[in-house]
């Protein structure tokens, strides 16, 4: 048996993309879509997502977002990435649940550009170049929030380099105020350690301190700061004390160098005499100088 289909019978592109919007929720503003989620963890994930749309990538095309279009598990995607996909399969690409046309919803430009950008910039920037630059607000909007559950996390500073805290940062570029707040935090530990080059927040103040002996006075008086931490050598095997004769060149050198060997400090040589050297191979194939 034969069948004729009439091409007028075929509906054009028009008329699909028509049929498309129909099935398809109408455009929200990005900041009314962001101000109705919720305060879970993955929603405040999704909301950074969010607010680094500009640079997001579509994980059908893994091209820059081209009408952003977002799902019921809230997963974005290219407008006409997800409409081809939702052709073939009614799930969603990356966590494979049930959506369908009606469940998306398109997102558009913020009704209130000027408190979106200022909220986007809040967010983009991390929390540990927050610390590095002294931005207090951001410091305490991660906290408090609880965008950020654990004081001691590690992330990039903004050179890049991976593996620091934010109290490392804030102690190495002096931002006196934000040392006080994290300080203040009952989970916050003074002896963690980077993952570049071992340093702890001790070997940054000493390091680069010009401008006071504030910060090493808070940290030298806090409660994770041991004997230990004061003479922790990093991945060759220099201690804080060794930071501030071998690379602080400010005219506070002197006194830092005596205010640390009030405090029990030890420098390189010193801890060497008639103890052990290892060598220990870390995941990163660098091997670390471990004196015993």
């Amino acid at each position: 048996m034969n069948y004729r289909i009439n091409s007028s019978d075929i509906p054009n592109r028009e008329a699909r993309n028509s049929r498309y919007k129909r099935r398809c929720k109408s455009e929200i503003p990005i900041d009314e879509y962001v101000n109705s989620m919720g305060d879970s963890k993955y929603d405040a994930t999704v909301i950074e997502t969010l607010f680094n749309i500009k640079d997001t990538k579509c994980a059908i095309c893994l091209d820059v977002l081209n009408q952003p279009t977002i799902t019921s598990c809230k997963h974005i995607f290219c407008k006409e990435c997800i409409r081809q996909s939702l052709r073939h399969k009614n799930e969603c690409p990356c966590c494979r649940e049930a959506i369908t046309f009606e469940s998306l919803s398109l997102l558009g430009q913020p009704k209130n550009k000027k408190e979106f950008s200022v909220r986007q910039n809040a967010t983009t920037t991390s929390f540990v170049t927050a610390c590095e630059h002294g931005y207090l607000n951001e410091v305490k909007e991660y906290i408090e929030s609880g965008k950020v559950t654990d004081v001691n996390m590690k992330g990039s500073r903004s050179n890049g380099w991976e593996g620091y805290t934010g109290l490392m940062m804030a102690a190495r570029f002096e931002r006196l105020d934000v040392v006080k707040y994290l300080l203040s935090q009952t989970m916050i530990d003074v002896s963690i350690a980077d993952d570049t080059v071992g340093w702890n927040a001790l070997h940054c103040a000493c390091y680069n301190n010009k401008k006071s002996m504030e910060i090493l006075t808070l940290l030298l008086d806090h409660q994770t700061c041991t004997e230990k931490v004061i003479n922790a050598t990093d991945d060759v095997g220099r201690t804080p004390l060794d930071k501030a004769f071998y690379n602080n060149k400010s005219d506070l050198k002197s006194d830092i160098i005596k205010f640390m060997k009030a405090h029990g400090a030890l420098q390189r040589n010193e801890l060497e005499r008639g103890r052990t050297h290892h060598y220990h191979k870390t995941n990163t194939s660098r091997y670390i100088l471990q004196i015993i």
